[in-house]
């Protein structure tokens, strides 16, 4: 047999991923898949936490997205998102002394300014 023996290279181009291979697990594109099922595992974590800013689709479509960004980046977007919302969670009571400085502060802002 002559053609027993050959070997085919397959050169890919930078652009480009490889997301199914056979042999050994190696390359970062093959690793895709294990990277893509964590991440729908922790957005599902995410959309069943009580305070959770998004529902649970809405994460796995935002985490499918971020997968194509570094960890760090990805949980900067996170964070932001949880922060938006314990900062609408602070409500804003006004005391006595801070209606009398709004109310200072407009009566100056309205009177006409000397000549």
């Amino acid at each position: 047999m002559v053609g027993a023996n050959l070997q085919t290279v397959v050169n890919v181009p930078d652009d480009r991923w490889v997301l199914w291979a056979y042999g050994p697990q190696r390359g970062p594109a093959v690793r895709f898949w294990g990277i893509l099922v964590c991440s729908l595992l922790a957005a599902l974590a995410l959309g069943r936490l009580a305070h959770s800013p998004l529902h649970t689709i809405q994460w796995m479509l935002l985490v499918i997205g971020l997968t194509q960004v570094e960890l760090v980046f990805a949980l900067i977007v996170v964070g932001w998102l949880f922060f938006i919302v314990w900062r609408g969670a602070i409500r804003f009571r006004p005391s006595a002394a801070t209606s009398v400085t709004i109310a200072c502060n407009f009566s100056l802002s309205c009177s006409p300014s000397p000549p």
